[in-house]
């Protein structure tokens, strides 16, 4: 493989390219990089275990220093429901409560659902174990009870796709699934929901966290990346969603609770939704937080030859770029790699 990528074979070390007598590109990243950055501080941290490393956590332990988690951002300009031409009531913080209303039932129109005032959990999302789908599954009978409708959007596995639409099929006035991609029934869900489900397994980042309390509507989420970074529980002097942990159908259900309880006391619901319109996630704020990376990108000394030398001793050829590279899904990270300046 050296060959047919042109590289000498004197690359193929610990220190390089060598995992456990295979090439590996991504660990050569980790080891050369001037600075390591994933999409949030939490999923930065869990990365160093081997529950999330995927084989690579003793890499990035021996480079911490230089790991950094940025979140990721949210364009504004994108997601905003006082311009969102999806919504039939376009709102401000001002109007928010008529305007979620009006989406809250456009949204059972479209779907076919009856109208009614029972609060929406919505869930837009790949269909599948890493996201939670089984614990939804296990939990909608509960969740039903407490008096909550569900409403789903998106596709994934095929196991649990029937089982949510035998359950549109016992509840067709309660759960709606809609399996397939739709940007204009998504934003509908973002604002005509009350409750923003993302019951992840893992989540490096996440953004519909971020839309729907961009929207007024409030996340329950498992805690996890950087859904415990962006979600602060109700419970919490500023809270703005609902956090579970660990990640089993109960504690699912008990976090839909503490909701109900709080739906039935309209301040202190309307007082979440105000901390959750206020959140600023937008590029700018990330934009922000990337200083703190960029001066180990280039702390380094360029020699003639455009080599760069590591504290460490070792000399690698780096080119002048940032270089995106993706490992397994579970241990996605961002490479900054930096010749000269």
């Amino acid at each position: 493989m050296l060959s047919a990528c042109q590289l000498p074979e004197a690359y193929f070390t610990m220190e390089c390219l060598e995992y456990y007598g295979q090439v590996n590109f991504l660990k050569a990243g980790l080891t050369t990089a001037s600075a390591i950055t994933t999409v949030s501080p939490t999923y930065a941290r869990e990365i160093l275990t081997p529950a999330f490393g995927c084989g690579l956590e003793g890499v990035l332990a021996k480079r911490q220093d230089r790991l950094f988690g940025i979140l990721n951002g949210l364009d504004e300009d994108l997601w905003d429901p006082a311009r969102d031409a999806a919504l039939p009531l376009p709102y401000t913080r001002e109007n928010l409560t008529a305007g979620k209303e009006a989406a809250a039932q456009e949204l059972r129109r479209v779907l076919g659902m009856s109208p009614s005032s029972r609060p929406i959990l919505g869930m837009v999302s790949r269909i599948t174990e890493q996201k939670g789908a089984d614990v939804l599954v296990a939990a909608l009978e509960d969740i039903l009870q407490l008096g909550f409708d569900v409403v789903v959007l998106g596709t994934g596995e095929g196991r649990f796709e029937e089982l949510l639409k035998a359950a549109q099929a016992a509840h067709p006035d309660r759960v709606a699934v809609a399996l397939r991609f739709d940007d204009r029934l998504a934003r509908l869900i973002y604002a005509g929901s009350s409750l923003f489900l993302m019951p992840s397994r893992w989540e490096p980042c996440g953004l519909g966290q971020m839309i729907a309390m961009r929207y007024g509507t409030l996340p329950v989420v498992h805690a996890t990346g950087g859904l415990a970074d962006t979600v602060r529980d109700a419970s919490q002097p500023d809270g703005n969603g609902f956090v579970f942990s660990p990640l089993t159908p109960q504690e699912l259900v008990r976090a839909l609770q503490r909701a109900k309880e709080l739906l039935a006391q309209p301040e202190a619901w309307q007082e979440l939704q105000r901390r959750a319109v206020s959140q600023d996630f937008s590029w700018k704020s990330s934009a922000q937080k990337v200083p703190r990376a960029l001066p180990l990108a280039f702390r380094v000394r360029a020699n003639g030859s455009g080599q760069v030398a590591r504290a460490a001793g070792s000399v690698f050829p780096v080119p002048r770029a940032v270089a995106l590279t993706e490992a397994p899904a579970c241990a996605r990270v961002f490479i900054v790699v930096s010749g000269e300046p």
